[in-house]
């Protein structure tokens, strides 16, 4: 799966980022826009009210070539969890998807997922919105670099301005 970092910003509770950007095809809604081009990672609303469109069915036909910014769901945390360096991978639950099978598909536990999310239960529903903690590796570039500070999920990659860096670590063996 591709995964693509952005800038996540939290205000009064509510996490969005705030750096995508889409122009709008011929038959765009901006509930086609939340739901197909941003696979539920947004709201035909927060994109109303990102753009000063005024109140309007969300499946109302956008004028092509319409510029929108869209504000799209994400995570905010610290970049530790239980004392490991993570990053953060907002989620959004698919039919039949349970939390220890997301939590084994992206090598993290069912507990700190429910933790994150804040959850009484392991019950999730399609279309859910959930945090998941990745285990992570911090670059130990010089603070005068572009990637000081890097942090990469374990078993991936991050291409940066600078160099290719892979992660492959765990609590007491950071690469």
């Amino acid at each position: 799966a591709l995964r693509v970092p952005v800038p996540c910003a939290c205000s009064g509770g509510v996490r969005r980022a705030t750096s995508a950007r889409y122009v709008s095809r011929p038959g765009d809604t901006l509930a086609s826009i939340a739901a197909r081009v941003y696979a539920g990672l947004t709201a035909p609303d927060w994109i109303r009210d990102s753009n000063g469109i005024p109140d309007a069915d969300a499946d109302v036909a956008v004028d092509a070539g319409t510029a929108l910014h869209v504000p799209l769901h994400c995570a905010c945390f610290g970049g530790v969890d239980n004392g490991v360096p993570a990053v953060y991978l907002t989620y959004v639950v698919a039919r039949g998807d349970t939390v220890p099978a997301i939590a084994k598909r992206y090598r993290t536990t069912a507990t700190d997922v429910m933790s994150v999310n804040d959850m009484a239960t392991a019950d999730v529903a399609a279309g859910d919105i959930i945090v998941l903690p990745l285990p992570a590796c911090t670059s130990s570039f010089p603070t005068f670099t572009s990637d000081h500070g890097l942090a990469v999920a374990n078993g991936t990659y991050a291409v940066t301005a600078d160099r290719c860096v892979q992660c492959s670590c765990g609590p007491a063996n950071l690469e």
